[in-house]
């Protein structure tokens, strides 16, 4: 403790510098990766976290759990980012035709998921063929509800974190430990042992900060620093990692954006980039009792994982198709917890977009990603209606099957199964679906001209800018898209490591990092 605290002491005094090889902005699982890993390698880097680090427990400076703070905008984000599934090899194929790039082919990015469950998933394999003897003792509703399913005549499919089949249900890996305990990204990347390492005392700097914008040479059209309020940094290069609403808010608050929006708020355009804050994507999903009660509790945040069904590193469920026939696509995604049975749609077509508000705050001056507002109708589009009105059916016949397999004796119809027109379920649906929190999209990289980032996340037009969070998925995946921002996090590490600033350095006469092994590391 006396080695921490004399760190954050030489901290105060060598942050006055406020130059950096690197700025990541958002200390969430994508920024806590690059940060630890940039500074693994010998780059002097600063993290920029819009959540007071003090209300966290966490001193202002230190390495440590960045997102416990409860807040009621992340909660949704939160409960949807434990589950660990890499998705189907044909999301990532088909996102390497579109921006290009061979980098973000299966393939490729197969390596990436799994230096991330060496991390998140110690002492799991979470190949297929020893997945099943992985799972050890399942709760009993947990088996019912896989019962129900395949007495329902649904494949079964042992291993859905892995994705080799798009199709079937089984288990689902939650980022725990076997105890049930959830496992957060901050707290196994960001190691304190950086603040006393390199040259002038440390390597990583944790600052509390919501950034405004991101200070960019027009003249250059190169991203020099970031500001915040009260404050601002320069750095070689400046990655933001701040997610599907974030970083579209803090580009546009930068004059990077469509120019028709920015010209209307009166901030001054440095880039016209139409991309930014459009196609953004979620999914809705809808959640049914399970007929006769199913044991266990509702999600519960508490880290003991006391006992129910939530206390398992398990969650049960998988791709079922939305018509009866089995030769169907497998377009519904489905699973079980809490006594009630989910169902979401596994492709959505549905877009939305990512604005800023126009008010007295957004009149010529940066905005920040607090003044983001989303624009988006989860059931707008007519396909995405249909089905999630069979897939409403579906789970509600699951749900029953799944009582009935418990033993319980209640056949009753549920609620949407007795509307007696399409018209009243969609209304149904519309009241009691909710976001899961899979926002991803408004920065999608790609190889048009609308798309805002390229196959090396580098931000169009302006250098020393990229973005590496869920807001480049061109594209959601099949999946919870937890494990694809872990991927895209450790892709972005690996394309920065032999790019230390030098373009800074040279021009404040500062020696050149020296290359080093990445160390520090749990990955």
């Amino acid at each position: 403790m006396s080695q921490i605290l004399a760190a954050l002491r030489k901290q105060k005094v060598t942050s006055r510098r406020r130059w950096y090889d690197h700025i990541v902005v958002g200390a969430g699982t994508s920024g806590s990766i690059i940060a630890s890993r940039l500074a693994g390698c010998g780059s002097r880097v600063l993290l920029l976290e819009a959540a007071p680090l003090d209300q966290c427990g966490v001193p202002a400076g230190r390495c440590g759990t960045l997102w416990r703070k409860a807040r009621a905008s992340r909660a949704q984000w939160r409960r949807s980012s434990v589950l660990w599934a890499r998705g189907q090899g044909s999301d990532y194929d088909a996102w390497a035709d579109e921006v290009g790039s061979s980098c973000w082919r299966h393939e490729n990015i197969l390596p990436q998921f799994r230096r991330g469950e060496e991390t998140l998933l110690p002492g799991s394999q979470v190949e297929p063929s020893e997945f099943e003897e992985e799972l050890g003792v399942v709760p009993e509703a947990h088996e019912a509800f896989v019962r129900a399913c395949l007495d329902l005549n649904l494949a079964e499919n042992v291993g859905l974190t892995v994705g080799h089949r798009a199709s079937g249900v089984g288990y689902f890996r939650r980022v725990a430990s076997e105890s049930g305990a959830l496992r957060w990204a901050q707290d196994l990347y960001l190691n304190p042992t950086m603040l006393a390492s390199g040259p002038d005392g440390q390597q990583l700097e944790v600052r509390s900060a919501t950034a405004l914008r991101v200070k960019i040479d027009a003249t250059e059209k190169r991203a020099v620093g970031v500001e915040w309020e009260g404050g601002s940094a320069e750095g070689g290069e400046i990655i933001l990692c701040s997610g599907a609403v974030g970083s579209p808010a803090l580009l546009k608050s930068s004059g990077l954006g469509p120019r028709k929006e920015l010209e209307e708020l009166g901030i001054p355009l440095i880039a016209d980039l139409p991309g930014v804050g459009a196609n953004y994507q979620d999914r809705l999903e809808l959640r049914l009792p399970v007929a006769g009660g199913m044991p266990g509790r509702r999600w519960s945040w508490r880290e003991d994982a006391s006992a129910g069904a939530s206390a398992t590193p398990f969650v049960p469920g998988g791709y079922i198709p939305s018509e009866v026939s089995r030769k169907s696509p497998a377009d519904l995604l489905v699973s079980a917890d809490g006594g009630q049975v989910a169902v979401a749609l596994a492709r959505p077509a549905a877009r939305g977009n990512v604005v800023l508000r126009a008010n007295g705050k957004c009149q010529g001056v940066a905005c920040g990603a607090a003044q983001a507002q989303v624009q988006f109708d989860g059931l707008a589009n007519e396909e995405d209606q249909r089905l999630m009105l069979l897939g409403a059916r579906r789970a509600a016949e699951i749900a029953r099957a799944t009582g009935s397999s418990m033993g319980s004796a209640d056949k009753g119809m549920s609620e949407v199964e007795q509307f007696s027109s399409d018209a009243e379920a969609l209304e149904y649906l519309r009241r009691e679906c909710r976001h899961v929190g899979h926002a991803v999209g408004t920065c999608a990289m790609g190889a048009s001209d609308t798309s805002v980032v390229d196959g090396e996340l580098k931000v169009r037009g302006i250098e020393g800018l990229r973005i590496a969070d869920a807001s480049v998925m061109p594209t959601l995946i099949s999946a919870d898209p937890h494990g694809t921002v872990v991927a895209i996090a450790h892709t972005a590490a690996d394309l920065m490591k032999g790019k230390r600033g030098m373009y800074y350095r040279n021009q404040y006469g500062l020696p050149p990092v020296p290359e080093t092994q990445e160390a520090g590391l749990r990955s």
